[in-house]
């Protein structure tokens, strides 16, 4: 169980101390499952998301996590990990719904782009890209 008021305190500090933008140009453009089917890193998997998510063992996951907006990778933690509901994160944070709503789709598309990048930067997609070459 996740003790409201030092959640309500931690996210105070973080906002008050992160000056950097919370949302990148681009985020809410960026969109995982299309990047997918638009490279098309697996050709012969009907499965092909999944395939993808496969590549992340848990610490490549906390890897990436780190890279996602503070405020945004707490509320998706309280969200997806600790199981809380929108309003009981927002009642928790002492901030409107909205807010919360906002720090969740920002977290998810964040993390949805930064998995893309880390995977590109890491070739973690090129065994499968040259295998597919190698089998035309």
């Amino acid at each position: 169980m996740v003790d409201a008021h030092l959640t309500r305190v931690y996210f105070d500090r973080v906002d008050a101390a992160t000056h950097a933008p919370a949302v990148e140009p681009g985020d809410d453009r960026f969109d995982l499952f299309d990047k997918i089917v638009e490279e098309d890193p697996f050709p012969y998997s009907d499965r092909v998301h999944l395939d993808f998510l496969e590549l992340f063992d848990d610490a490549r996951i906390i890897e990436v996590l780190q890279r996602v907006h503070p405020l945004h990778r707490a509320a998706m933690i309280l969200a997806y990990v600790h199981e809380y509901k929108a309003r009981e994160i927002a009642e928790m944070t002492g901030r409107p719904l909205g807010t919360v709503l906002s720090w969740l789709h920002r977290g998810r598309r964040q993390l949805e782009r930064e998995l893309w990048e880390y995977a590109e930067h890491h070739r973690l997609l090129t065994p499968h890209r040259e295998a597919s070459r190698d089998q035309l």
